[in-house]
């Protein structure tokens, strides 16, 4: 009898561990997609940030140099010293 109650309480102990090996695999398998999908997202936020600060930086620093060549291009000195290079 001894015997058979030992396998009885292997048997539901054994049991009891599966399950709740299963329902953490499950939970660690949603957590993984999740932050996966999370990490993705913000990823693809901070990128499109970037894009725009690029963006702007070209566009204010080609003002600026065309600020500064304008004037110099407008000149008729500096054309005709360049052109006689």
């Amino acid at each position: 009898m001894r015997k058979l109650l030992k396998s009885y309480r292997s048997k539901v102990v054994g049991l009891t561990l599966l399950v709740v090996m299963g329902s953490q695999g499950s939970n660690m398998v949603a957590v993984l997609f999740a932050m996966n999908r999370d990490v993705a997202s913000r990823a693809e936020s901070q990128l499109e940030n970037g894009s725009d600060v690029f963006e702007e930086v070209v566009r204010t620093r080609g003002g600026l140099l065309e600020q500064t060549v304008r004037p110099l291009a407008e000149d008729f000195t500096f054309k005709s010293a360049i052109a006689s290079r």
